[in-house]
């Protein structure tokens, strides 16, 4: 899943990376969160992460309910904690 995914946010042009977390929030079943930072906001389709990560889950099948945390729009500790803590596993090559 995490390669299909990488390979859908490569051709947004607008994701700069993303990580991702297995988490129970207060005791509910586990879910993955991916977190993406985006290489530009301005003139971009402001859904292309959640449409690339909806062809990646399309691709591949995941046991568990995916969520997307944008990185750098929400201030949550969720987020501040995956930028801090996880590496990226899939970073934009630069151009």
């Amino acid at each position: 899943f995490l390669a299909a995914a990488s390979a859908e946010f490569e051709a947004t042009g607008v994701v700069a990376s993303a990580r991702r977390a297995l988490a129970s929030v207060e005791g509910t079943e586990p879910a993955l969160f991916i977190g993406v930072r985006l290489s530009h906001w301005e003139g971009a389709d402001r859904t292309a992460p959640l449409d690339a990560l909806g062809r990646a889950l399309g691709r591949v099948e995941v046991a568990w309910p995916v969520n997307l945390i944008l990185l750098d729009m929400a201030q949550d500790p969720v987020g501040d904690w995956m930028v801090e803590r996880v590496r990226p596993f899939y970073q934009r090559a630069a151009v």
